[in-house]
């Protein structure tokens, strides 16, 4: 896979356990993350320990917008990508 910002959603279309286009997969996690943002930032909060967590809140939720956009690629919630991915395997 060609590293542009779109790999991993590419990947796991490649893999042709998960149907659709790497946008329609990139949202659907995204909308997950923004979703659920409470468990996430949850445990990343344990995890971090930030001293302002009002800010560190806004930035994941900043992130997982930003997340949305095509060839956009970061690892601050991304890593979250790989389990919704399972979950939405599981699931169809």
């Amino acid at each position: 896979m060609p590293r542009h910002g779109n790999c991993f959603f590419d990947a796991a279309l490649h893999s042709g356990k998960i149907t659709g286009t790497s946008q329609e997969l990139r949202h659907a996690l995204c909308d997950h993350l923004a979703k659920y943002a409470e468990e996430y930032v949850g445990f990343l909060l344990n995890k971090f320990s930030p001293v302002d967590e009002e800010s560190f809140v806004t930035n994941y939720l900043q992130e997982v917008e930003s997340l949305k956009q095509e060839g956009y690629w970061s690892s601050k919630v991304a890593d979250f990508f790989l389990l919704h991915s399972q979950i939405i395997l599981v699931s169809q």
